[in-house]
């Protein structure tokens, strides 16, 4: 059954990055049963890789573009983020997913209200400075709604914060997810596991996003078995669909 949340979903190409040809992340995301993806820049460099091109070999392999993930903090360097809003533009993106330097908050808040394209920042663990809760509200208490967030359900975990509370704390900010799972060791140190089989309430996230009408990019993200991703990825495919199925996505 397609409904919904099924077909939405994306997968983040970071777990591809060992296999750099555009052809290979279209087969390999169908070989993972998806037909979506969010563009990495290990992938993708809007500075100089010809987006155009990109986006027609992507729409001539039946993949879509739902959001893109830039490395670089917004606000560092204007040519630079141009580039991704460019990009992101052409593309038709809703957002761009990545960080905003800290003292560049009013340069990066005013390109995104320029291109009318949101600034979802990706919240990266207890060691990241916009990682936590209260450093985000002190963020989005500085800038228009043109910055929000791309929650990270495994490392909103890091951080020892529920992620349906981080989700429901930001719900007006909250313009993409990234499906990811950790489980921690007795030293507090993260493994990446098979979403839904570690600390993450996958049934809780996923029955939050579909009763409150969530309509942002959908993302599985996993990073591990970087030589050999289909199969575990297909895995957490199967697992996140299995999720959706159980709570009634639609």
């Amino acid at each position: 059954m397609t409904t919904r949340f099924h077909s939405r979903l994306g997968i983040q190409t970071y777990g591809f990055r060992n296999f750099p040809m555009h052809a290979q992340l279209i087969e390999m995301s169908k070989a993972c049963g998806v037909d979506k993806i969010e563009l990495c820049q290990t992938h993708f460099d809007p500075t100089k890789d010809d987006g155009a091109a990109v986006l027609e070999e992507y729409a001539n392999g039946g993949i879509t573009i739902t959001a893109f993930f830039a490395f670089t903090a917004i606000g560092e360097d204007e040519r630079t983020d141009r580039s991704v809003f460019e990009f992101a533009k052409l593309a038709k993106l809703p957002s761009v997913v990545g960080d905003v330097a800290p003292t560049k908050l009013a340069q990066a808040d005013k390109l995104a209200t320029e291109y009318g394209i949101k600034i979802a920042i990706h919240n990266h663990g207890r060691h990241h400075h916009h990682g936590s809760m209260e450093a985000l509200e002190e963020l989005f208490g500085k800038v228009s709604p043109s910055v929000g967030l791309c929650l990270d359900t495994a490392w909103a975990l890091d951080s020892s914060i529920d992620p349906l509370e981080f989700a429901q704390r930001f719900r007006e900010r909250l313009y993409g997810v990234h499906i990811k799972d950790f489980v921690f060791d007795s030293a507090g140190e993260a493994r990446e596991v098979v979403v839904g089989s570690g600390d993450l309430d996958l049934d809780g996230i996923n029955r939050y996003l579909i009763e409150t009408k969530f309509d942002g990019f959908y993302t599985l993200e996993y990073e591990e078995d970087a030589d050999n991703p289909v199969p575990v990825t297909k895995e957490c495919v199967e697992a996140i669909r299995a999720s959706l199925a159980r709570i009634g996505d639609g």
